[in-house]
């Protein structure tokens, strides 16, 4: 498939700022029952801004991605059956919990917003998830393309968010030193770890997947068949959105990019290199890069059967 420029940083950023949210909520669960210094509200107003200025800036780059993004509102008509009107739905709800976490920060945790927020923090985390396998499930519910109908798919995307989510608030930590917290080092460097092997695993598997069609079956014809021809002169449709453009040999040398750009490089340099701001903001910059590369994979991966007929020879 082309990959959309857009559904790339959209899935990305979202995926980021729910996975910031939800560890927000479990470190601040850990605070409020362990009465640690993390209960200073200050504490949660950063990575909460961070949270909303990523998940608002996956929502406007979505509206690229429309037609007419004037009829928006009218994709979310079809929640009975569509996983896109589920997600526009439950989209704007993840947005108010994060701009009501961060009104902590402004109006103060232990006072105002302690007790309400134990029982909205469930509704929350929920709420994460349900637009993770939403958004997950646009591409996974697509049987036809073999690369993302597939439990991988929503795995992934769940998973991928909370070790984002962890790592840029376990570097936003650099920033406001907390001690105590539960979202530390070890707990980063496990999730990038699981991350690794998770991400390995879908290219094993993806490398060996084979189109269950073949020209003698979509055309009937018994014995040999062979393609000689396109069937077209130039460019179409299903030429320009149904294919990618871009070599063999780059998408091979890509997926030990992604690894080592998303996962690899982060974990080294967390452990290695001393946590400052600058050093926080190089390594949240790479694992960034290598998250678009892997959202960018992740759609040029995916092969569409009628690839068969327009791309594999021309």
């Amino acid at each position: 498939m082309r990959p959309p420029w857009s559904m790339v940083i959209f899935t990305v950023l979202a995926g980021l700022g729910q996975g910031l949210l939800v560890m927000l909520i479990l470190e601040q669960w850990g605070s409020f029952s362990s009465q640690a210094p993390a209960t200073d509200s200050l504490a949660f107003l950063g990575p909460s801004m961070l949270a909303f200025g990523l998940l608002f800036a996956g929502l406007i780059s979505a509206f690229f991605h429309l037609g007419r993004p004037s009829r928006a509102w009218r994709s979310a008509s079809q929640w009975r059956t569509s996983w896109l009107s589920r997600e526009i739905i439950v989209m704007p709800v993840v947005l108010g919990f994060t701009f009501v976490h961060g009104l902590q920060g402004v109006l103060g945790l232990p006072e105002i917003f302690g007790s309400l927020w134990k029982v909205v923090a469930p509704l929350a985390l929920v709420a994460c998830l349900a637009m993770w396998i939403c958004t997950a499930m646009i591409y996974g519910c697509l049987k036809f393309l073999q690369e993302w109908s597939t439990p991988w798919t929503p795995a992934a995307f769940i998973l991928f968010g909370l070790t984002g989510g962890a790592l840029f608030f376990g570097l936003s930590r650099t920033l406001l030193p907390v001690e105590g917290l539960l979202v530390s080092k070890p707990l980063i460097g496990l999730l990038l770890l699981i991350s690794l092997a998770v991400k390995a695993l879908i290219f094993k598997r993806n490398a060996g997947l084979r189109p269950k069609s073949t020209l003698r079956s979509a055309t009937g014809i018994p014995g040999n068949v062979r393609q000689v021809s396109m069937g077209i002169m130039g460019g179409s449709f299903n030429t320009r959105e149904f294919f990618h453009g871009v070599s063999l040999g780059l998408m091979r040398q890509l997926r030990p990019t992604v690894l080592m750009l998303a996962f690899v490089l982060p974990m080294v340099m967390l452990f290695v290199l001393p946590l400052t701001p600058l050093t926080a903001g190089f390594i949240a910059l790479v694992h960034l890069l290598g998250m678009v590369a892997e959202r960018w994979l992740f759609f040029a991966q995916a092969n569409h059967p009628q690839n068969l007929y327009y791309q594999r020879i021309s």
